[in-house]
């Protein structure tokens, strides 16, 4: 069982807070009330995993909401004003104990790599929040649906603002995103889409 975030790998220092080459990471925070919209839907089970932690936004809503900050470890190549619990590419971090969950925003380019890793070290649920065009390609589908197609997708009706590089900025396009679900617990059932109607200002 991993505790207290203490996982024997490449942890984050005082000195790590500063990063010259933070904009390669293709970072898009998740808004808050994007994360709480989830959280209405569906009870994040075990020690969870925030891959591609960014800002912090994600960790910080769970929290919020009730989630024990000890059972939330944050993963990130970069520190972005937060300074990640484990500071490493995520598609390499390998912990001694499997998570029960991953919730991660990850880099678009990264998207494949960092869902098929995340379903790889999770034990019970993969949560990851994409651009409605990730479900899209035939190259995504043999290399992540065909054999591993989500449990549920939680469509935003509304467009989301994502700050580019944690900036909020009225500038930023709105783009459709949705929450990919999987329920490893029970495998190889049919995807049910649901809507979500929340949007920005609503709780």
């Amino acid at each position: 069982m991993i505790t207290s975030k203490i996982i024997g790998l490449e942890m984050a220092t005082s000195n790590s807070r500063r990063n010259a080459d933070a904009r390669e990471d293709d970072l898009y925070t998740t808004p808050p009330w994007a994360v709480r919209a989830l959280m209405k839907r569906v009870n994040l089970p075990g020690i969870i995993v925030d891959a591609g932690c960014g800002t912090g936004n994600i960790i910080n809503t769970l929290v919020e909401g009730g989630y024990d900050p000890d059972d939330i470890i944050t993963v990130d190549k970069y520190s972005h004003d937060y300074t990640p619990d484990i500071l490493m590419d995520y598609c390499k971090f390998t912990p001694y104990d499997l998570p029960n969950t991953v919730i991660t925003n990850p880099p678009f380019k990264l998207f494949t790599e960092f869902v098929n890793h995340s379903l790889s070290i999770a034990s019970e649920m993969v949560c990851v929040f994409a651009r409605i065009n990730s479900l899209e390609t035939a190259t995504r589908f043999q290399d992540i649906y065909k054999d591993n197609p989500p449990s549920d997708v939680y469509l935003f009706v509304e467009r989301v603002k994502c700050a580019k590089g944690g900036k909020d900025s009225s500038g930023n396009n709105s783009v459709f995103y949705c929450w990919l679900v999987w329920n490893l617990t029970t495998p190889n059932i049919p995807t049910i889409l649901h809507w979500i109607s929340e949007k920005a200002g609503q709780q």
